[in-house]
């Protein structure tokens, strides 16, 4: 069984979330995807991290 890609893209999102843009009060819309964009921004500098995140050991081919 391969390991779904959705696994990895949740855990980018609930680390995004977690680490910029949680527990903050927002004005705009704009001003959520502002801070989105910026801490995707700061994810893409991190490949190690990104990489990490996706991988998820019971996820992995042959793991029963």
């Amino acid at each position: 069984m391969a390991p779904s890609s959705h696994l990895g893209i949740e855990s980018i999102w609930l680390y995004l979330r977690a680490n910029w843009i949680w527990n903050r009060v927002f004005e705009t819309y704009d001003d959520i995807i502002d801070a989105a964009w910026e801490g995707w921004h700061k994810l893409t500098d991190l490949p190690y991290l990104i990489a990490s995140l996706g991988r998820r050991h019971w996820a992995s081919i042959g793991q029963i």
